[in-house]
């Protein structure tokens, strides 16, 4: 992952990091602290700073770098009465990891009233690939659709 492997390098060169102007940043903050807040998927190709931004909200929410850093492909976070769920790059879960979790998304999604809510990180292809490969069920099938929709119309 690039954005993990600058950390990487910057940790053990002892350096700070150059910190470009991320303007959707404070609004994907602030969806997380909201009541009402909404499932993100961030979608692009590589390099384009979706890891960056997932780590981010991650460190402004109150996790650790520590925890960020040990490993784990998704990450938990409690948010009060919700759980935020920070999947770092869809593309590095296998697909006994990926399906199940899109399907639980799409019940979330589904749900106003779930205790759960995501922060995906992933590309265009990938993303469709892992979303079409998941359930067939209903609700798995409407989230498809409608991410589709969004990559293809806007």
């Amino acid at each position: 992952m690039y954005d993990e492997t600058i950390q990487r390098a910057l940790a053990r060169l002892k350096m700070q990091p150059i910190e470009l102007p991320a303007p959707h940043l404070a609004w994907l903050v602030d969806n997380f602290r909201s009541d009402e807040c909404q499932s993100i998927i961030l979608t692009g190709t590589a390099g384009d700073g979706k890891t960056y931004h997932c780590r981010r909200v991650w460190l402004e929410l109150g996790g650790t770098i520590e925890d960020w850093n040990g490993g784990e492909k998704i990450q938990r976070l409690s948010l009060g009465s919700r759980q935020l769920i920070v999947v770092k790059d869809l593309s590095e879960l296998r697909s006994d990891e990926s399906k199940p979790l899109i399907e639980q998304m799409a019940w979330d999604v589904a749900d106003p009233n779930s205790p759960r809510v995501y922060l995906m990180a992933a590309n265009h292809g990938q993303l469709l690939e892992k979303m079409k490969t998941a359930g067939s069920d209903k609700t798995t099938s409407a989230l498809v659709e409608v991410v589709e929709n969004l990559l293809v119309v806007g």
